[in-house]
């Protein structure tokens, strides 16, 4: 496949999941292979502070929770009609992408998280967030 065919059609999904529940499933027609798509999903995780609660800092992007942290991606990425879609838990393309959080239940403000491809064991990021608090 070349690199223009690989840019132009690789489609994927990406589910993001708290505590076991769904809370965003996202269709991409595009760029979906690990080193595109992927890849951009792994950056914005890393650009912003996952915190509980919020001041404003100007030029430091803050995720208010999961919730915040998965609509702020989809306000990154949609640029007006087409390419970046809401779908649902059951949507399956050429990749796979699965966000897991899971909060800690003695300590709510620590999080296990992971960024997962089904299709590339590689892929895999898992750690522990701190969440900031104010």
């Amino acid at each position: 496949m070349s690199s223009f065919e690989k840019k132009m059609g690789t489609t994927s999904t990406t589910r993001i999941y708290e505590d076991g529940q769904l809370l965003l499933a996202l269709y991409k027609q595009y760029d979906g292979y690990p080193d595109g798509w992927g890849q951009q999903l792994k950056e914005f995780f890393h650009k912003g502070t996952f915190v509980n609660g919020f001041s404003r800092i100007e030029g430091k992007l803050q995720f208010n929770g999961v919730g915040d942290f998965a609509l702020l991606l989809v306000n990154e990425f949609k640029e007006g009609t087409g390419g970046l879609y809401a779908t649902d838990e059951g949507s399956r393309q050429e990749y796979n992408y699965i966000i897991k959080f899971d909060h800690n239940r003695e300590n709510w403000n620590k999080v296990n998280y992971s960024i997962s491809c089904l299709e590339d064991d590689g892929f895999l990021e898992a750690g522990q967030i701190n969440l900031e608090g104010w």
